[in-house]
């Protein structure tokens, strides 16, 4: 039984999670060219974001304010997956 529990621990500290508070600044500084987005794996919004400047702005401002959700349930997907 304690070898299972070893191999979880294992698995589960083998996930790299992101940090909220880096991912905001990220996405403050860098979301216009949607560097966060890319960080968390959204390639096609990434792609929108770098070619129109955010989308003037708009989609830049919408992400700042909800990227501490979108950064949990990040976590939680990879947690998931990998579990």
């Amino acid at each position: 039984m304690a070898e299972i529990d070893d191999s979880r621990y294992v698995t589960i500290s083998s996930v790299e999670l992101e940090d909220s508070t880096t991912m905001l600044l990220i996405s403050i500084f860098l979301g216009g060219f949607g560097v966060d987005r890319f960080k968390m794996g959204e390639t096609g919004m990434g792609i929108l974001k770098l070619c129109t400047g955010g989308l003037c702005g708009i989609l830049w401002l919408i992400d700042v304010i909800g990227i501490s959700k979108k950064v949990k349930t990040y976590n939680y997907n990879e947690l998931m997956r990998v579990l």
